[in-house]
């Protein structure tokens, strides 16, 4: 949430809000819905959005890494 009320052209209302989408093997997906009024903008505020919430998670100290799984033959 942090990282969409520091993004320039996300909407404040409707308010931005996450959900979790999935749980994985070691994870959990979340999803970070955000309104815009300029759908011209939305490359760029996508990746802003997601530089952003990397940002935010290392800020946090939020480990975000999920184990790699190397398949031997």
């Amino acid at each position: 949430m942090e990282a969409a009320e520091k993004t320039p052209k996300v909407l404040k209302k409707p308010k931005p809000y996450v959900w979790i989408t999935r749980f994985q093997n070691y994870a959990v997906e979340y999803t970070l819905y955000v309104f815009m009024d300029d759908i011209n903008a939305l490359p760029e505020t996508d990746a802003e959005l997601h530089k952003r919430v990397l940002e935010n998670c290392k800020t946090h100290k939020i480990d975000i890494s999920t184990p790699t799984l190397i398949k031997t033959v």
